[in-house]
């Protein structure tokens, strides 16, 4: 479930349409169909989610509730395969998430445009490398604007990182043997 102002916001239990709901019986309804639909997050009145269409592979979608509202935000990975955005989290100015790029696993942030997607940080370099092993949950939260977050850059295993949204603001916080969970 995600809620964006006054709807709710969820996957049918096949996994590829999304319903929205104002609470009433008549008000519940599909509005889009996808291959696959997940991750459900509110940020700024809009609903932000990893989806699929025609095998173009999962990318980075945005809807205001209505069918003309629904789009492809960004397709991060171009003609490359799906990105596979997941572990999204909103603050006040950004809606962060991790994907899967020619980066490797990284952590990327929205502003809700497509300019505005962008890559916060490339932590761990190397296109076989990054923040997280494969497609898992990875612990995100925030205090104020700043977003804690696991991830991994070496061989101590996944640490506690932070970021403000920028290259220079996001730093290792810990050094914990054998990596935190």
């Amino acid at each position: 479930f995600a809620s964006v102002d006054s709807l709710l916001y969820f996957i049918g239990n096949t996994g590829t349409s999304l319903y929205r709901s104002d609470g009433t019986a008549q008000g519940t309804y599909s509005f889009a169909g996808f291959q696959i639909v997940r991750g459900l997050t509110g940020f700024n009145g809009k609903l932000y989610f990893s989806a699929g269409v025609n095998n173009t592979g999962e990318e980075l979608w945005r809807s205001n509730g209505t069918p003309g509202g629904t789009y492809l935000l960004k397709d991060l990975n171009g003609v490359l395969g799906a990105s596979l955005p997941c572990n999204f989290h909103a603050t006040t100015n950004a809606l962060y998430f991790m994907a899967n790029t020619s980066s490797g696993w990284e952590l990327w942030k929205t502003d809700g445009s497509n300019s505005g997607t962008v890559l916060v940080a490339d932590i761990n370099p190397g296109p076989d490398n990054g923040v997280l092993d494969f497609f898992s949950d990875a612990a995100m939260n925030s205090i104020g604007d700043t977003l804690y977050f696991a991830a991994k850059n070496d061989s101590m295993g996944y640490q506690l990182w932070r970021s403000d949204g920028t290259p220079s603001g996001t730093q290792r916080l810990s050094n914990v043997a054998n990596g935190i969970l």
